[in-house]
């Protein structure tokens, strides 16, 4: 990913990784984060990855499926 600016956290997950192998992952859409820089910074946590540390992020989509009440 090239920059900040391809990212929106309302839009696509992230994922984050350090070059020793270690990765963080944040689901796009969640409820209180709104900003790039917020959706980061937790993505890190969950990896482990402390601040100021290289990392690389990439970015996706999902797909969300909602099931019907009563469906089986």
């Amino acid at each position: 990913m090239a920059s900040k600016a391809a990212l929106d956290p309302k839009r696509f997950g992230v994922i984050v990784s350090t070059p020793d192998g270690r990765r963080g992952l944040l689901l796009p859409d969640i409820d209180g984060i709104v900003s790039v820089e917020q959706q980061l910074q937790i993505a890190c946590q969950k990896g482990g990855i402390q601040p100021g540390e290289q990392v690389s992020a990439a970015r996706f989509t999902v797909e969300k499926i909602v099931e019907e009440e009563g469906a089986s």
